[in-house]
């Protein structure tokens, strides 16, 4: 008796069958693939814009006592740098304290791969306020601020007394002097030096972010008083500066209610809806203050919030408008002597507070205290 074996195999179309789902298939994993691999490289350039953003205007988060400490290229040198290597080889300047970013993937010779995106494109130039990643085909924007402003035009108000609160007066004002030290943006470090007003009010403007040496002498005593003042960006420095001794007596000052200290009115922000002004304590008594009436002879506006020596004591709805009270949600008070700062923002032409921004310039403010002190002035230029 013989067996007979069958053999069973695939045909031809069974196999061409299996070949195409199988293209499909290694077709479907190859873009998963690259979009794996794209995603990939997007965080990772994301991740090394940041880190070449802080090494241009410092990392935010580095702090040590509540204070920042990291203001990167432009906190050293007071300006953009004008190309990547400047970050990372020093451009014949004093005040370069870099290398401000580590090139990982370099032995020393290169440093050039923190110069290019994971797509292995370069970098836009850093002189600017952004900068850029084009290799996925689609621009990747960072921002180093929200203006140039932010990074080099800032404000530092200070107000000068002596022990027992008195500011220098109008017979005492070439007695003191305030040096502020900072870089010029050009290698070096320059120097402002301001005597303060009869109130003791001095402002520097146009001063870039970083960490700056602060000088008070009194001449008199031939003495110098120094101090860190730390410029974040956006951000106008406020001081009391104190001295330990009783340097003018109590004839400082000159006994009036609240004034307006001379010059301090400003308008800022690229719209110039925000109003500033210092006021200034020369009763030689404490004045507390619970609200104010505002109005002023211009465009109509309407505006929300209002700052107290920059603690906000108005804030929300409703809006207010021409001649209307500002009334503090907590009285504040003004020692004898002090100078501090009122602001009052935003206006825009809306009553409910929207709208677009209203320009102040040029307009007459007048101010009336709740304990009856009465100023007025005219902002006349802008400086947003």
């Amino acid at each position: 008796m013989s067996i007979l074996f069958r053999q069973n195999g695939y045909s031809l179309i069974e196999l061409i069958v299996v070949i195409v789902i199988i293209g499909i298939l290694a077709s479907v994993a190859m873009n998963t693939l690259d979009g794996v691999e794209d995603v990939s490289r997007f965080e990772e350039t994301r991740v090394e814009m940041d880190l070449l953003a802080y090494a241009i205007a410092g990392n935010p988060e580095l702090v040590s006592g509540g204070v920042r400490t990291d203001y990167g290229y432009i906190g050293d040198i007071g300006a953009l740098p004008q190309d990547w290597d400047a970050l990372v080889t020093n451009p014949g300047y004093i005040t370069w304290k870099g290398p401000y970013i580590t090139d990982e993937f370099s032995t020393g010779a290169g440093n050039i791969y923190f110069k290019l995106d994971a797509w292995g494109a370069a970098y836009s130039n850093p002189n600017n306020i952004q900068f850029i990643s084009t290799g996925n085909g689609q621009a990747i924007t960072r921002q180093l601020a929200k203006s140039v402003r932010d990074l080099f035009y800032n404000q530092v108000y200070l107000t000068l007394t002596d022990y027992d609160l008195t500011p220098p007066g109008i017979d005492n004002v070439d007695s003191a002097k305030i040096l502020l030290t900072y870089p010029d943006g050009v290698g070096g470090l320059t120097t402002k030096s301001k005597n303060p007003t009869a109130n003791g009010l001095v402002v520097f403007d146009s001063v870039p972010i970083g960490i700056h040496r602060l000088g008070t002498i009194i001449i008199p005593n031939n003495d110098t008083l120094i101090r860190k003042v730390n410029i974040n960006p956006g951000q106008d420095y406020y001081a009391d500066i104190q001295y330990y001794e009783d340097i003018w007596g109590s004839g400082g000052g000159t006994a009036f209610q609240l004034e307006l200290v001379s010059g301090s009115d400003s308008l800022t922000s690229a719209n110039c809806f925000k109003l500033t002004f210092w006021i200034v304590n020369n009763t030689g008594s404490p004045i507390t203050i619970s609200s104010f009436d505002l109005s002023w002879t211009g465009p109509d506006g309407y505006y929300k919030k209002a700052d107290w020596n920059s603690i906000n004591v108005r804030n929300g709805n409703p809006a207010l408008g021409n001649g209307d009270a500002v009334v503090f949600s907590s009285a504040q008070t003004i020692n004898p002597g002090q100078s501090l700062p009122i602001s009052v923002e935003q206006f825009h032409r809306n009553s409910n507070g929207g709208g677009p921004p209203v320009d102040m310039t040029g307009s007459q403010f007048t101010v009336e205290f709740s304990d009856g002190s009465t100023i007025t002035f005219t902002v006349a230029t802008c400086d947003g």
